[in-house]
Parts: structure tokens; sequence; C-alpha cells
């Protein structure tokens, strides 16, 4: 069913995301806070696994079924962050002769991997409280 008990927390957060990195980019806080960066990761992270969770129970195919498992869930997180951090060089928002750049990059991944696993995990907490 398309209303399911992933909707409105993926929704959040995809709302959160998109006010803070509009915030980001308004008063430069990307290139003039060094943290900031690294929340927009989490929440970022979070965010793709909660609208995966709710596609999967959405549309709850056998194909999909794979995704089920958390580790392919939180791997599934790992390869968006991979593709985010390769259109940032494509399109020259970073590069990769950037000072620092192997250590933001880094770190950014696990930013991603850490909001993913803390949806993971509070969705199979909730899960077993049904």
């Amino acid at each position: 069913m398309f209303w399911n008990r992933y909707l409105l927390p993926a929704f959040a957060l995809a709302a959160l995301v998109a006010a803070l990195n509009w915030l980001g980019n308004l008063k430069d806080y990307y290139y003039t806070t060094v943290w900031y960066d690294w929340p927009m990761h989490f929440l970022g992270g979070a965010t793709i696994a909660a609208l995966l969770l709710w596609k999967l129970d959405f549309l709850d195919t056998p194909r999909l079924a794979w995704l089920r498992q958390p580790r392919n869930l939180i791997l599934y997180v790992f390869a968006v962050g991979i593709a985010w951090e390769v259109f940032e060089v494509a399109f020259h928002l970073n590069s990769l002769s950037d000072q620092g750049y192997a250590w933001d990059t880094a770190h950014d991944l696990i930013m991603d991997v850490i909001g993913g696993a803390a949806v993971v995990w509070i969705a199979r907490l909730t899960a077993q409280k049904r």
C-alpha cells in the first residue's frame, strides 16, 4: 500500500534535508562551517534508507527481496553515497586534487552509512514492538 509506516518519516527526512541544504547554500555553511556537511550526509543516508524501506513495503516484489536484509540495505545506501561523490567530482563541486579530499570523502561515506544504519536499527526496533 502506498501509505505505510515509512512514508511520513521518509517524507519528513527528505523535507529536513531539503530545508537544511537550502539554508546551507544560502548562508554558505558548506564552505564556512567545517562540520555542516557531516549531519547532511547522516541525514542523507537516513533519507535514502527510509525511502528504500517505504519502497520495499510499498512494492513488495520478490525481485527486491534481497534488499530486505539490513546489510544489503546499508550497502545500497553506501552505493548511493558513492554515486553522490562521483556526481560531485563530475560537476566540479569537488576535485580529486583538493587537499583533504580523500578524508572528506571517506568521512562523508561513513556518515551516509551511519545514517542508513540508524534508520534500519530504528525500523527493526519498532517492528519488534508491533
